[in-house]
C-alpha cells in the first residue's frame, strides 16, 4: 500500500466514524492530526518485500504481477494483514474466503473498505494468515465474487520473514506512551493483533 494511499484513507476517515472497520484506520488518521503530512523514515527491502518505516508506523508488502498487494500493517500497539486488489465489494461487507500456502490452508473471514475508489480487504484471524506466511515460498487467497465464482490472488513470501520481522520489531520500538490527547476510549480495531500477543 502507497502512502499516499494511506494518506487518503486516513483523511478519508477522520470525520466519519460510524462503522467498525472504520476503527482499524483510526491512527492513520491521529498521523495527520500532529504533522502535515508523513515522510517515510525508512523504506528497507528484502527479496520481494518492502518495508516501510515511519515514526508511527510500519508496513511490510509486497505485490503481485496483476497490481494486487498484499501486507502486514502495524501501528504503535496493533497489527493487521490486508489485500488490496481491484474488484468490487461493499463498504463494510464481511464474507469468507480461503487462504493457502505450502505451510498452511484454512478459511479466513474478509472485511471490505472502499476508499477513494480502492478496496482493502482486512483479513482475519491473524494468527492463521501469520502461519500461512511463515515456511512457503508462495500464498495464495481465493476470494467469492457475486457471480458464484472465486478470484484468487497469489503473493511471493520470497523476504516475507525478514520483511515481517522487521516491521514488528520497528512497530515495538515506536510503541511508547504517546501524549495524552483527548478523545474517546480506544475501541478494539476488527481484525487487528496487538503487538505483545504476535509471535513469529
Amino acid at each position: 500500500m502507497k502512502k499516499a494511499v494511506f494518506k487518503n484513507l486516513a483523511l478519508s476517515f477522520c470525520g466519519t466514524f460510524k462503522r467498525p472497520l472504520e476503527c482499524l484506520f483510526l491512527t492513520l488518521c491521529f498521523l495527520f492530526f500532529g504533522q502535515s503530512k508523513v515522510i517515510a523514515a525508512e523504506s528497507v527491502t528484502y527479496k520481494n518485500w518492502i518495508v516501510d518505516i515511519t515514526n508511527n508506523t510500519t508496513e511490510a508488502h509486497t505485490a503481485n504481477d496483476s497490481g494486487s498487494s498484499f501486507g502486514l500493517f502495524c501501528n504503535r500497539d496493533s497489527c493487521l494483514f490486508y489485500v488490496h486488489q481491484n474488484f468490487d465489494c461493499k463498504p463494510g461487507e464481511k464474507y469468507s474466503a480461503l487462504v493457502n500456502s505450502g505451510a498452511v490452508s484454512g478459511p479466513i473471514s474478509v472485511e471490505c473498505a472502499k476508499i477513494n475508489g480502492n478496496v482493502f480487504q482486512i483479513l482475519v484471524p491473524f494468527n492463521l494468515v501469520l502461519e500461512a506466511s511463515k515456511n512457503a515460498e508462495v500464498i495464495g487467497f481465493a476470494f467469492p465474487l457475486s457471480n458464484g465464482a472465486y478470484t484468487v490472488a497469489r503473493f511471493s513470501l520470497a523476504g516475507s520473514a525478514e520483511a515481517m520481522k522487521r516491521t514488528l520489531i520497528e512497530a515495538a520500538k515506536a510503541n511508547k506512551p504517546a501524549a495524552p490527547v483527548p478523545s474517546e476510549p480506544p475501541i478494539s480495531q476488527p481484525g487487528s493483533k496487538g503487538l505483545k500477543d504476535i509471535v513469529i
